[in-house]
């Protein structure tokens, strides 16, 4: 994974010298708003997105994500069939508790097999106000700047 240069933004001073912000989570220019996050995943279609439901599906599909899955199955049978057809998946579980330990679990298990885990459209989306995927069409339609 590509290392991100950390943005260091100096935010006021006090009497021993000036205070500087670190950010950690940097992302690229080009995905600073949800408009430009939808025009990367559908510009990065060549992974697979692994989301938990069916209505996380259609709300993906519905933004013209075609290459979405759903957990449909026990976690080994899963892991083992995602590793034998990809080497790049992007999980997008949502931000709840039981959806952070299946995120955790299955990036965990396909790094183990050998499939890269793309976490830049999580982490975005983390950095937003959506906890459930299935919200994520919904979440699109009221702060785009693109006319439907």
């Amino acid at each position: 994974m590509a290392q991100l240069p950390l943005k260091q933004v100096v935010v006021g001073s006090n009497p021993i010298g000036p205070v500087i912000f670190i950010s950690l989570f940097i992302l690229p220019f080009s995905m600073q708003n949800i408009d430009n996050w939808v025009n990367q995943i559908l510009q990065d279609n060549t992974s697979l997105i692994l989301v938990e439901g069916k209505r996380d599906v259609k709300a993906l599909n519905k933004l013209g994500l075609l290459n979405v899955s759903s957990i449909d199955k026990p976690i080994y049978l899963l892991i083992e069939d995602l590793a034998r057809k990809n080497k790049e998946v992007i999980i997008l579980t949502d931000f709840d508790p039981q959806g952070r330990k299946l995120y955790h679990k299955i990036k965990h298990e396909l790094n183990r097999n050998g499939v890269k885990v793309n976490d830049r459209y999580r982490k975005f989306l983390l950095r937003s106000k959506i906890t459930h995927i299935e919200g994520l069409f919904t979440y699109y339609k009221n702060n785009s700047k693109e006319i439907f």
